[in-house]
């Protein structure tokens, strides 16, 4: 009884799998004949997309610039008649919200995609042109989808909130006042020269954080998965990098406290300046080279499945140096190599 109740238990099971197969087979099919169908009706009706470029042009007197906008790239730089410019492009199958207050500008795009008639099918790329004149000092609050976000050569901004899916975001020669937060899925972030007197906060998805060439700033944190982060040249009170699936690389880094998470991936640090350094990762090995004296610093490494140096020598990794400086270091199945340079 028990064996006939197992055998029936399996056969119901594999036509449940079974159903549930052909009934997504089925739901996707139906979507793509109703696509299709769609298509072809706007072909026979006439129906077509149409865009119509609009440039808005305001004084230099609003503190906050918004833009919503979706598949497009967005170039934010500096204008040539110290006047605030907005280039974009209005797609017939969507609708444009732009307005102004005493302080801030927006545009809001919202997409009309209708799956039964396929309006709202767009898929040419524009360019939006965001120009402003290059001391500004407001705010920028930018949002695209299938995009690049470009700004440079920009001072004295006050708060830069940029986001972007499937599509990266390139800074280059900027300063800001207050903090920023930049946030990509699908997309990398690249920052090249710039100077951020407050907090720096990057988060990203399936995307590479790059940050190079004479960066500095307060407070930065980093987070990110499936992807690598690399800096060189950098300069900041504190760093605070969170990884998952992704190696970090660092060189030439000077900060006064570091901290780093990284899971399922290794840290490898090059003549780093700092007075506190704590790194934890998993499965990873962790490599790093300090400008500085062994003795000016309290040590504390931990490893499992893996070897402690210290100058490359093998240690224990304790060593109390009686020091207001800590290097704190631990990791899985990895092992940990600290070394001090003049």
């Amino acid at each position: 009884m028990k064996k006939s109740e197992h055998v029936n238990g399996r056969t119901l099971k594999k036509f449940q799998n079974i159903l549930t197969v052909f009934l997504s087979v089925l739901a996707v099919i139906a979507i793509l004949g109703i696509i299709y169908f769609g298509i072809k009706d706007k072909q026979r009706t006439g129906s077509e997309i149409t865009i119509v470029e609009v440039l808005k042009t305001e004084d230099n007197n609003f503190e906050e610039i918004i833009i919503d906008i979706g598949n497009s790239d967005i170039l934010i730089k500096p204008s040539i008649d110290e006047k605030i410019n907005i280039k974009y492009y209005q797609r017939s199958t969507n609708t444009y919200k732009y307005t102004t207050d005493s302080n801030s500008i927006k545009l809001i795009e919202n997409h009309n995609f209708s799956i039964v008639s396929c309006s709202g099918v767009y898929f040419e790329k524009v360019q939006t042109i965001i120009s402003i004149p290059a001391d500004y000092k407001g705010s920028i609050d930018i949002s695209t989808t299938n995009g690049i976000i470009d700004i440079s050569d920009i001072n004295n901004l006050s708060v830069v909130n940029l986001s972007s899916s499937n599509g990266k975001i390139m800074i280059n020669n900027i300063s800001t006042e207050r903090y920023v937060k930049l946030s990509t899925t699908n997309g990398n972030v690249e920052i090249i020269n710039s100077n951020f007197n407050s907090y720096l906060n990057i988060k990203t998805t399936n995307g590479q954080i790059d940050i190079k060439d004479n960066v500095c700033a307060g407070n930065i944190d980093l987070k990110t998965s499936n992807s690598m982060v690399t800096l060189a040249r950098l300069s900041a009170k504190d760093l605070n990098i969170s990884t998952i699936n992704s190696p970090v690389y660092c060189s030439v880094v000077d900060v006064k406290n570091v901290e780093f998470h990284i899971k399922n991936g290794s840290l490898n640090i090059s003549n780093i300046i700092a007075q506190n350094i704590i790194g934890k990762a998993t499965n990873g090995s962790i490599n790093i080279s300090i400008v500085g004296l062994l003795n000016d610093y309290n040590i504390d490494l931990v490893t499992t499945n893996g070897n402690l140096y210290v100058n490359d020598d093998s240690t224990n990794g304790y060593i109390d140096n009686n020091s207001d400086n800590s290097i704190e270091l631990k990791t899985s199945n990895g092992s940990i190599k600290v070394n001090f340079i003049k």
